[in-house]
């Protein structure tokens, strides 16, 4: 049986901040992607000075593996900070850089293509609005 296995990739700006996974935010959208991304930054994000976790302001906080990250980060020493972030109809990739922007953060840890391949084509998607207003180095696994 061959098994496909794929990794993170990491998208940085023209001027990088001068560090990069000392204050990452997770754009907590729960899914595999997510995961991916998640389990491909983890040593990083153990190794934060803080993790910053941007929520949908209507995300139930009581996510399993939400709260699963949560414990492990705390466990390890890290200080979490949770953010719920207001999209309003508006785009989501732009409010999350600017909330991690805003936050201070030096990295974006998000997953990529949480729609369909041909939806995100003809009507963009959050990674592609991310990308489009990057400001920060972003992880992406799609």
């Amino acid at each position: 049986m061959l098994v496909e296995r794929t990794s993170a990739i990491v998208v940085v700006p023209v001027e990088p901040p001068r560090t990069i996974g000392a204050r990452p935010a997770v754009a907590w959208k729960a899914g595999v992607q997510l995961d991916a991304a998640i389990d491909q930054a983890l040593k990083l994000l153990l190794m934060a000075e803080q993790v910053h976790v941007l929520l949908e302001a209507q995300q139930a906080r009581d996510d399993v593996k939400l709260q699963d990250l949560l414990t492990t980060l705390r466990r390890n020493g890290v200080p979490i900070e949770l953010h719920h972030v207001e999209l309003g109809g508006r785009h989501a990739g732009e409010l999350l850089v600017q909330a991690a922007y805003k936050a201070g953060c030096d990295l974006l840890v998000m997953g990529a293509h949480t729609q369909s391949w041909f939806s995100d084509l003809l009507i963009g998607g959050t990674s592609k609005d991310v990308l489009a207003h990057l400001d920060l180095p972003v992880l992406l696994h799609g």
